[in-house]
């Protein structure tokens, strides 16, 4: 628990100081340290952390990641960033690093687009169980983190996009 609290506290106070400099650069560089942090946080756990990472490490291990999208075993692009990754090395901290790219840049992206006090944002993100879902369920986080990239276009009322993306997601 503690190295949670300590990760909560450093995102939201690195967000907190971001925003409120007056120089661009620094916001964006306080941005891009929280969203190194949340990423390498989630990437670089074990495997027994989270109820389904082992199983998430045992697909990316097995050799038959077509067979499992044929037989509709798994999500055609949960297999295709599987086999993407696993062509470049076998390293199961690498899937899960880019599972944790692909949420947190989502999220993040969505937030500060829409909330003017984005660490209070960052905050909740942390705290009400969205950063750490993915943990457990990295397709459902995936999904759910697209799905959270469309709140924008839900928000203008512009279907057509909103719906594409929930359909990709």
């Amino acid at each position: 628990m503690i190295p949670y609290l300590l990760l909560l506290i450093f995102v939201s106070v690195t967000a907190y100081i971001g925003r409120l400099s007056r120089h661009r650069a620094i916001r964006r560089a306080s941005l891009l340290v929280v969203g190194i942090a949340l990423i390498l946080f989630a990437g670089l756990r074990d495997s027994s952390v989270g109820t389904d990472t082992s199983n998430y490490v045992h697909i990316f291990t097995r050799a038959d990641w077509f067979e499992s999208v044929i037989t509709g075993d798994l999500e055609f692009g949960y297999s295709l960033l599987n086999w993407a990754i696993r062509s470049l090395t076998d390293s199961y901290a690498v899937l899960l690093v880019a599972i944790a790219m692909i949420v947190v840049f989502c999220y993040m992206r969505t937030i500060v687009k829409l909330v003017p006090r984005y660490e209070t944002a960052v905050y909740l993100f942390v705290t009400l169980g969205a950063y750490t879902f993915f943990f457990n369920g990295a397709r459902q986080g995936i999904a759910a983190a697209i799905c959270f990239v469309g709140l924008r276009f839900l928000l203008e009322r512009r279907w057509k996009p909103y719906l594409a993306l929930v359909i990709v997601a």
